[in-house]
């Protein structure tokens, strides 16, 4: 069975398995309690100890997730049991004409300049740092609209939309800093398709879907300067300091007032996706699985033959 996922199903059924892992933030990111709060860590744990103990394969996003699971879990698998599956842009996600994008923003109410956010109401997802970041330029004679789409359901994505929301009435930035929540595929893919820029600032990774997303989409990006999504990236990006407000205000500024910065980063990230395709996820895939296929059956044999 393939699971996309870390589920205790895997390890419970008795059957042969692979399993996903797409990050271990709770070992490296323990002071964020979306990973960590009301026993989150434990179960992590309790998911990840016995999935990739007993997985025939481990499916990770990147080189560095490979060795984020070799480094906290290696004394549980071997390293020839670990492959390599970077993400794809998601099939649903198709650039919308111009039609959709103009009737799509008349319908929110919004300008025909924006940054997407598009991430869910996380700590880590850094929503406070950038609403603070918008209100420094703002401070500087720069008027920046920031989108913000995305979940604040739960008591944690709550708090943080709590945040957000304070200090844009505090500065004064609520034609700025606009929060629309979940919003449906056709929606996001014409938010994508019409912004200046996609945002985000995380702190996790090893990589993340909206970088792909924003490079599918000929939009150029600015995300974080930390190990994994830098190897992510390389320079089709702008890469800040996610724990330095000035560092995100700044990444902002570069790629809303320069155009020539903002086309070199779109070929550049057209460029890197070149090897993230959906028919090499495919292919990848397919030789995981006849990979696995081939050394239970090779199993089987020496078993028969004990």
């Amino acid at each position: 069975m393939l699971f996309p996922s870390p589920s205790s199903v895997a390890f419970r059924l008795g059957v042969p398995y692979i399993m996903a892992v797409h990050d271990l933030q709770h070992r490296i990111h323990p002071e964020f309690p979306e990973v960590t709060a009301s026993g989150a860590a434990e179960y992590r744990e309790f998911l990840y100890t016995n999935g990739i103990c007993q997985a025939e394969a481990v499916l990770v996003d990147s080189e560095v997730g490979r060795e984020d699971v070799l480094e906290f879990y290696g004394h549980l698998t071997t390293p020839d049991r670990i492959r390599v599956l970077p993400f794809v842009p998601p099939p649903y996600l198709v650039r919308a004409t111009r039609e959709a994008v103009s009737a799509t923003l008349v319908s929110i109410g919004l300008p025909d300049r924006y940054l997407l956010f598009p991430a869910q109401f996380w700590p880590h997802k850094n929503h406070v740092r950038v609403t603070e970041a918008v209100a420094l330029l703002r401070r500087d004679d720069l008027d920046v609209t920031v989108v913000m789409t995305g979940s604040a359901a739960g008591p944690i994505r709550a708090g943080v939309l709590a945040d957000v929301v304070d200090i844009v009435a505090r500065d004064k930035i609520g034609d700025l800093v606009r929060v629309l929540g979940y919003v449906d595929n056709a929606t996001i893919a014409a938010l994508y398709s019409g912004a200046t820029g996609v945002l985000l600032p995380t702190f996790f990774g090893p990589t993340n879907i909206p970088v792909v997303e924003g490079w599918a989409m000929g939009v150029p990006v600015i995300t974080s300067d930390i190990r994994g999504i830098r190897e992510q990236c390389g320079d089709a990006a702008v890469l800040v300091d996610p724990l330095d407000t000035a560092a995100i205000a700044n990444g902002i500024r570069r790629i809303w007032t320069d155009a020539v910065l903002r086309d070199r980063l779109v070929r550049a990230g057209t460029e890197r996706l070149r090897s993230n395709q959906p028919t090499a996820f495919r292919d990848g895939l397919a030789s995981v699985l006849r990979d696995v296929q081939r050394g239970l059956l090779i199993s089987d044999l020496r078993g028969d033959s004990t």
